[in-house]
């Protein structure tokens, strides 16, 4: 399973923008899918690919930066594409989430609600559902694709700093995870370690930056991390 994370917008297209010009929807898309990026190994038997994980864009003009973007998933024949977007709305009153779907694809209504209803779920934002739409996105990519509006940024100015911020960028990452989990019938499991950490303590010692085994989850000292520090100093040297 070969999944594509789009990141909207980004470089000197800034999308949606809070009342006040504080928070940019470039900014906080990205941030959620570098926060989905870590946490990959915990959705198992699933690769990603991103559309960025750096803020940068694709083209001069707004189409031709889509059709990059929808030309990535399609030459990697990705088996879905989720392209994460904020909201706005001219009142600066919206709140809450809504999803995405290309209105004849049945696969991508099924994926958009697992999504919606896991996002939904995971921050405690308001369910606005799914949606069919012909966007650019949907409309061109050869798999199941969607489009999440992960909160208004560009809408109410409470909502605006809520989805701003690590702890809410973390809850959706986990949210979108949770859901593609439900759609694939597998188990995402947030609490499952990114890495093996005692291998990680033995390869210190075979490189002789620490002399004895350790327990992961033991404290260090200053003095012991003064010593390591000092070891790979002296080995790069």
């Amino acid at each position: 399973m070969f999944i594509v994370i789009d990141a909207g917008h980004g470089g000197r297209d800034p999308g949606a923008v809070s009342l006040g010009g504080m928070y940019q929807e470039t900014d906080n898309v990205l941030a959620i899918a570098r926060a989905i990026h870590g946490r990959e190994p915990k959705l198992p038997g699933v690769q990603f690919a991103y559309t960025r994980l750096k803020n940068k864009h694709f083209a001069n003009t707004a189409v031709e930066d889509l059709a990059k973007r929808v030309e990535f998933a399609n030459v990697l024949k990705a088996d879905l594409f989720v392209s994460i977007h904020q909201n706005s709305d001219a009142e600066h009153v919206g709140k809450g989430v809504e999803t995405y779907h290309y209105h004849t694809s049945g696969e991508g209504q099924k994926l958009a609600a697992a999504v919606q209803a896991a996002v939904t779920q995971s921050t405690g934002l308001t369910d606005r559902g799914i949606k069919a739409g012909g966007l650019y996105v949907l409309r061109h990519t050869n798999m199941p694709a969607i489009l999440i509006e992960a909160g208004f940024v560009g809408g109410d100015p409470q909502e605006a700093t809520a989805v701003s911020t690590p702890e809410m960028w973390a809850k959706i990452a986990d949210g979108i995870l949770k859901g593609l989990a439900a759609y694939l019938g597998v188990e995402y499991d947030p609490k499952k370690q990114n890495w093996d950490q005692q291998a990680e303590i033995e390869q210190l010692i075979s490189a002789g930056i620490i002399n004895t085994s350790r327990e992961p989850d033991k404290l260090m000292t200053w003095g012991e991390f003064a010593t390591v520090l000092n070891r790979i100093r002296r080995e790069k040297a």
